[in-house]
């Protein structure tokens, strides 16, 4: 009977020290556990930040490669910018011309609705440089012509606005008006930014003839460094002097003319219907020049590649500076009229944006720098994601 109480006895210590051990082992692995997520969280705060770090820092160089080789080469071939779209062989897209400045060529087609013989396929230059996302490509003016108001009386047309640098408006720019009828005759003034009625601002009055059509350009200049244009088709749509905005009906193409010893351009587009009257006229800044403008009929020539079009080949330009091409077409029903600049400034109020527009509010990482066209400096930018 004693033996069995003693081995009883040893039964229920045995027993005891089991579960203490158990206790002891559950306890050493909540210690564990929590030790060892407090590891994984520290851990986890220090990688997270890190790769999102080292994402970023992938995107941007990305971006940084796209934007060089858009903007700060030739691309391939050198010459594109004068070649056919349909015979481009092995193209890249590059901006850059000989001399390490943009081309005008090149920029310009690159414009929303240029003819197909000239326009840049955006696929095609995705898979050129093998980019995965979608990119979108901007060049604009540092500065910006507001026009506040355009009013059309018997004998001028009188314009009032704002040269602006991020929403500040600037005293002193030079401003050059221009006004072409529908019967080719041009007009001009010139102005500068002062303090009008408490506010800098410009107005500036372009005498006329009686006419039911114009085109009004207006181009501005601070600092002998940045230029913008701004242009704008007045129709008349009652009596006496009612006038409303109409859209343009033309894309021109311009290309610069290599046979020229001095600056000169070559413009063309395709032929819409039969034109009783074609002429291009080129408005720059002329401060300093005898000239104000140049202009020069077009004469219509059928290319086999291209079809019928209507070209001015030679037609002088400043050698710097901005400068707009202005087509107008009278015909016995009708008057059409389009414009291009030189350079086309990619941005919703001229040229329109190049690339994937309808992705742009979803792309995050981006980069600009201004570079010189034609002694202007303008913002490059593009949107990468």
């Amino acid at each position: 009977m004693n033996n069995k109480k003693g081995t009883s006895f040893v039964t229920f210590l045995h027993q005891k020290r089991a579960q203490i051990r158990g206790i002891d082992f559950a306890l050493a692995l909540l210690i564990f556990i929590l030790a060892f997520s407090q590891v994984i969280l520290v851990l986890t705060n220090l990688l997270i930040p890190s790769l999102v770090q080292l994402e970023a820092y992938s995107q941007e160089q990305e971006v940084n490669k796209h934007f060089s080789n858009v903007f700060l080469t030739q691309g391939t071939p050198t010459s594109w910018g004068t070649i056919p779209t349909d015979v481009l062989p092995e193209f890249k897209l590059g901006l850059q011309n000989t001399h390490g400045l943009l081309d005008f060529t090149k920029i310009n087609r690159l414009v929303s609705g240029v003819s197909s013989y000239w326009a840049i396929d955006y696929v095609s230059v995705k898979i050129s440089y093998s980019m995965i996302k979608d990119f979108v490509i901007e060049i604009t003016s540092p500065i910006n012509i507001e026009i506040n108001s355009m009013e059309v009386f018997y004998s001028y047309i009188e314009v009032k606005g704002e040269v602006l640098e991020y929403y500040t408006s600037i005293e002193g720019a030079n401003i050059w008006a221009f006004a072409i009828d529908s019967e080719n005759q041009v007009s001009t003034n010139s102005t500068t930014t002062k303090n009008i009625d408490d506010s800098i601002a410009f107005s500036v009055a372009i005498p006329i003839d009686a006419a039911d059509y114009y085109v009004v350009a207006i181009i501005a200049e601070v600092g002998g460094i940045y230029q913008d244009y701004e242009v704008k088709h007045l129709e008349k749509v009652g009596f006496p002097l009612d006038f409303e905005y109409r859209d343009f009906d033309i894309i021109p193409f311009i290309q610069e003319n290599d046979d020229s010893p001095s600056s000169a351009i070559d413009v063309s587009y395709n032929k819409l219907s039969i034109e009783d009257e074609v002429s291009a006229t080129v408005v720059f800044p002329f401060e300093g020049l005898d000239v104000q403008y140049f202009q020069q009929d077009m004469i219509l020539i059928d290319v086999p590649e291209e079809g019928d079009i209507y070209q001015a080949l030679n037609v002088p330009v400043p050698s710097s500076g901005f400068a707009v091409v202005i087509i107008t077409e009278q015909t016995s029903n009708d008057y059409r009229v389009g414009y291009i600049g030189i350079p086309m400034l990619l941005s919703p109020e001229h040229g329109g944006y190049y690339g994937a527009t309808d992705k742009l509010a979803q792309t995050t990482i981006s980069m600009n720098q201004m570079i010189t066209i034609r002694d202007i400096l303008v913002k490059c930018q593009i949107w990468y994601g």
